[in-house]
């Protein structure tokens, strides 16, 4: 059904909980691994099959695959990673004081214990899901206390941490006026405060300008992508007017077809709520540039003249990327003066420029913007990896010899 209403013809077919099956279920389970039929059903060609399951230790109804299913299976066991899943929070937009304290407290990314009490745990899914409620909390003007963090990090030692943290971190963000210095005003104090602070201060400072800075490209990320598509669409339309009797309805067409493409991409659920609401933002604009082209056709003005009034309003975004563009550019520049200040060439701007360079967001604004410092830091950055490393490798000689 998925295929006929979507027109899509491979992929993958996802199975959670795999382990979970009864035992009854447990030979149709190996006939459809390793026929791909469940009954009399065949899984179309050019979909392949990929099922996931939790340790028994997590969930009570687990049963331990045999001899027979796991030869039939490439079996890859996947355990927590904390720098992997900080490349993913970045992308996801996890709020910079869970990032900033779990950079700090590792240990408490992922922890389960068994107390006399129960199972206590934190899992990435807890600080994911408290990450969305810190977002929420702050719109209202709140700061959630140890008992509303446990709920999400059910380790009570864990989720007190945080909480007498989130206190400190927002305690920060006033004390070194962060926002005042990403405007490129410095006070004395500040700097001085933040050179003699202690390293767990030093990196949560680190952590709130990359939240901040984090929120600024990811901006430009999301305006670059919509300033592009609407090129893309008046481009096209630029091109079809010589033919066009109608120059609003040659906008209209293109507008029908990216409306389909919508549609079609989300009953194949194939759109993030980002892509969709991107997309969703470039059928508005174009709605108010195909009216536009209307009213000027119904004045009765020329092909011309009607491409020249929408390309005004196109330029009304453009020029919104290109203030992004240089807020961002000067944002970044005043936060890297700033640490210079209090640091010199200290490890806090290697930690600055390492995050820098695992933020997606950050990397694309720096790679298409430019920024002279991140240059400047991030060669001596490789040039230091490239030296511990030779010094590994003499080390490993010697031991051979």
């Amino acid at each position: 059904d998925k295929m006929e209403a979507t027109g899509i013809r491979e992929g993958i077919l996802f199975i959670d909980e795999i382990n979970c099956v009864s035992e009854t279920l447990a030979p149709a389970m190996l006939q459809f691994l390793q026929c791909k039929t469940f009954g009399n059903q065949q899984v179309p060609s050019g979909w392949i099959i990929v099922a996931a399951g939790n340790p028994p230790e997590y969930n009570k109804s687990v049963r331990d695959f045999d001899v027979v299913t796991l030869d039939r299976v490439k079996k890859i066991d996947v355990g927590e990673d904390f720098g992997v899943w900080k490349e993913y929070a970045y992308e996801a937009g996890i709020h910079p004081a869970v990032l900033s304290y779990l950079d700090i407290r590792r240990e408490n990314f992922y922890r389960m214990e068994t107390s006399i009490d129960g199972r206590m745990f934190a899992t990435p899914r807890g600080w994911e899901e408290l990450s969305q409620l810190l977002y929420v909390y702050e719109k209202l003007g709140k700061r959630p206390d140890r008992e509303v963090v446990c709920q999400y990090i059910q380790h009570w030692k864990g989720a007190k941490d945080f909480a007498n943290y989130l206190e400190l971190f927002e305690k920060y963000q006033t004390d070194y006026q962060v926002d005042q210095v990403l405007a490129g005003h410095f006070e004395k104090f500040a700097v001085e405060k933040l050179r003699l602070a202690s390293m767990d201060e030093r990196f949560a400072v680190v952590g709130l300008f990359m939240g901040k800075l984090g929120e600024r490209c990811r901006a430009y990320h999301e305006k670059d992508l919509l300033v592009t598509e609407l090129f893309e669409v008046l481009k096209e339309w630029k091109k079809a007017l010589e033919s066009a009797e109608h120059p609003w309805q040659a906008l209209e067409d293109r507008i029908f077809m990216r409306e389909k493409d919508l549609e079609e991409k989300k009953k194949a659920d194939l759109l993030t709520r980002e892509e969709e609401h991107l997309k969703q933002e470039i059928l508005k604009l174009l709605g108010i540039y195909r009216d536009l082209a209307k009213e000027g056709e119904a004045r009765g003005e020329g092909k011309e003249e009607i491409f020249q009034k929408v390309k005004e309003a196109f330029q009304d975004q453009a020029g919104e990327r290109e203030e992004l563009i240089k807020d961002t550019g000067e944002k970044l520049q005043n936060t890297f003066d700033f640490l210079e200040l209090a640091f010199a060439e200290g490890q806090e701007l290697v930690v600055f420029v390492t995050e820098l360079n695992t933020n997606p967001y950050s990397m694309e604004f720096i790679s298409e913007n430019g920024c002279d410092s991140y240059y400047k830091y991030n060669k001596k950055l490789l040039f230091d990896q490239e030296q511990r490393e030779i010094l590994e490798e003499l080390e490993n000689i010697e031991e051979e010899l």
